[in-house]
Formats: structure tokens, C-alpha cells, sequence
């Protein structure tokens, strides 16, 4: 698949971004997530990767009106996966007969038995699983989203801490270009609708939709930050043309794929090096990453003691809950839609 930041102009600015943060690769969404089906079998419940619902228009929009959720995700039906056939009761089997022995006559050596058979049985369900675009919209769903609830794809931060506007379930930020990969993604998934959206009110809304890119996109951060057209994005009307983009399904579908490029990818070494191998410890530590920011989470997870990963789990999560107003952390904690298997953190697969 031809590379996607190849495509589209500022190509090298969103290099410059994603190289700064540690992702060498831009990930690309397949239609058909078949590999992940089979290799991931053991997960129950696990979603097509993000372009199966961007092509199929089965993201469900946040629902303003609903009180305590309301919110069903159509793009996170289970993958159909092969079925052993069903068996009646089951039965005593008969002993097994012993493995056949290697005759050694005369030289005083005991028999071997047979090696055993093991080609084509299930792998054991502790076996190590693919890290997949499917896994990882997976993990930042929960990681952001309490359940029962609608995603947040329209909040917004007005200027916290001089950052700038940030925006979306991935905090997705002014100042450090974050925001401006974001938009990339969304012109590139749906120019149109980006300069109807981001030009709406403009008597020529595709520059004004162009000079809001070329902005978040600078090399510097002054440029980043500066106004255009005349406005703060973190004043009106921004910040109503951030929140209509949130009710664009391709553009809430493009906030999952910049969190797992800007955030979710990047701290996958933190979480390799304290044994966070699991969508339950990933969606923890991504809660943490996205709050607190990489550094404090570092210093979060050096205090926690030694011991099993469910004990650690535990402790990682009533120490956040603790020190912060939202029981997010417990929620993702014993959330029972999120895996404990294994993943591969040091191969994730990029499409």
C-alpha cells in the first residue's frame, strides 16, 4: 500500500511529527482485518480495524441528547471467526495406548518414547497476539471513553496551559503540531467536507480551510499558535467548526487512528520496559499518557512495587484515582470488555 503521507502536501511536516515522537511508519487501515481474525481469536469481541467503519459509514455519531450513554459503536461487532464443530456430552475416552518404543537390544539404554504431535493444535490461550489497528482502536475506546457513554469526539480544551486549542478524544493539540497531523488526516480522508467544514462562514472557504492547515502544520510553534482569520481557535467561530467536524463520521474515525500514532505508539517502549503487555495495562497507561502526559507516566510506573501484572495493574490504577477527580482508571481497571492476553509490543502491525 503506497504510503499515505506521500499523497497529500505537508507530507514532510507530518514526517517531522511523527518522527519527533518515535513512529517511523504511518499506520494504514486495511478493509478486511482477516490476518487479526485468525491470530486474534482468543480476544473476544474484537472490532474491524477503523477503515472497515470509515468505508461503511457504521460509526455512530455522539448522541448530545442522551443522558448516561446511549452511545453504540456499529463498527465494533465481533469478527466472525472459524467454530470448532459442537460434540454431544462428552465421553470417557479409553486409556491411550504408550508411545512406541525405540528398541536398544543389548545396549543397556532405556526406550525413548515418540516425540509428541503438536502441528496443528491451538496455540494456548496465553500465546502472545498481534498489536493490530483493530487492538489498538480498542484500547483507546476504553481508555477515553467510561462504558455506557459517548465518545467525546467534540471536546475541547480552551488554551490549558498555553497549549493552544486542543481538541477530540486524543487531546489533540495546537501547540505541539498534534492538531494539525489530525487535520491532515481529515483533508485527506474528505477534502470536501474539511473546506466546508473549516471554510464554513468565509467568503472563500477553501483558503481560509487552507490557511487553518498551513498554520497548525508550521514548523514553529509561534506560527502554530498564531491566529487565523483574524481568531483565536480556541474562541468562536473555531471552536464551533471544531465541534461540527466531531459530528463528521470519516473525522471521528480520523481521531482514532492520530491517538494511536501520536500517543498510543510512541509510549509502547515505557510500556514494554514495566511489562504492560495487555490491552487492560495499555488502556491504563494510555489514560495516564493522555492526562498527565509521557514523563509523569514514567515516574508513576517506577513507583509501583514488583510483583504479578494484575497486582501492579491494581496499584497503577488506585494511585491515578487517587490523585485525579475521575474513576476512569478504576473503570478501565475492571472493565470486562478489555483483554489480559499477552500482546506484541515490539512488532505492531502497521496495517
Amino acid at each position: 500500500m503506497q504510503n499515505r503521507a506521500a499523497l497529500i502536501d505537508g507530507a514532510a511536516t507530518r514526517a517531522n511529527i511523527l518522527d519527533r515522537v518515535g513512529v517511523r511508519q504511518p499506520i494504514q487501515w486495511r478493509d478486511n482485518d482477516t490476518a487479526s481474525a485468525r491470530s486474534h481469536a482468543s480476544l473476544a469481541g474484537l472490532q474491524h480495524d477503523f477503515s472497515h467503519g470509515l468505508a461503511s459509514g457504521q460509526i455512530a455519531e455522539p448522541d448530545p441528547e442522551a443522558r448516561g450513554g446511549g452511545f453504540k459503536d456499529l463498527d465494533a461487532q465481533p469478527l466472525v471467526t472459524e467454530q470448532l464443530p459442537e460434540t454431544g456430552p462428552a465421553q470417557v475416552a479409553a486409556p491411550a495406548a504408550p508411545p512406541p518404543e525405540v528398541s536398544h537390544a543389548g545396549q543397556g539404554e532405556a526406550a525413548t518414547p515418540a516425540e509428541p504431535v503438536t502441528e496443528g493444535l491451538p496455540a494456548p490461550a496465553s500465546a502472545v497476539q498481534g498489536l493490530t489497528p483493530s487492538v489498538m482502536r480498542r484500547i483507546i475506546q476504553w481508555a477515553t471513553t467510561s462504558p455506557g457513554q459517548s465518545s467525546n469526539f467534540a471536546r475541547t480544551q480552551a488554551n490549558l496551559g498555553e497549549r493552544g486549542l486542543c481538541f477530540g478524544i486524543g487531546r489533540f493539540c495546537q501547540d505541539d503540531g498534534g492538531l494539525g497531523h489530525y487535520l491532515e488526516l481529515c483533508r485527506d480522508i474528505d477534502p470536501e467536507q474539511f473546506t466546508e467544514i473549516f471554510g464554513a462562514g468565509a467568503d472563500r472557504p477553501e483558503a481560509l480551510a487552507d490557511a487553518l492547515l498551513d498554520s497548525l502544520t508550521a514548523d514553529s510553534r509561534e506560527a502554530r499558535m498564531a491566529p487565523v482569520g483574524g481568531e483565536l481557535l480556541w474562541q468562536a467561530p473555531w471552536v464551533a467548526r471544531f465541534k461540527q467536524a466531531a459530528r463528521h463520521k470519516p473525522f471521528c474515525n480520523m481521531q482514532f487512528r492520530a491517538a494511536a500514532e501520536l500517543v498510543l505508539l510512541p509510549m509502547l517502549p515505557l510500556a514494554a520496559r514495566h511489562g504492560l503487555n495487555s490491552e487492560r495495562a495499555l488502556a491504563l497507561l494510555l489514560d495516564r499518557t493522555l492526562n498527565n502526559g509521557a514523563e509523569s507516566s514514567g515516574e508513576m510506573l517506577a513507583q509501583l512495587p514488583r510483583g504479578p501484572l494484575d497486582q501492579r495493574l491494581r496499584a497503577l490504577a488506585e494511585n491515578a484515582a487517587n490523585a485525579t477527580s475521575t474513576n476512569r482508571p478504576m473503570e478501565i481497571l475492571n472493565n470486562p470488555e478489555l483483554g489480559d492476553a499477552p500482546l506484541d509490543l515490539e512488532n505492531p502491525r502497521m496495517e
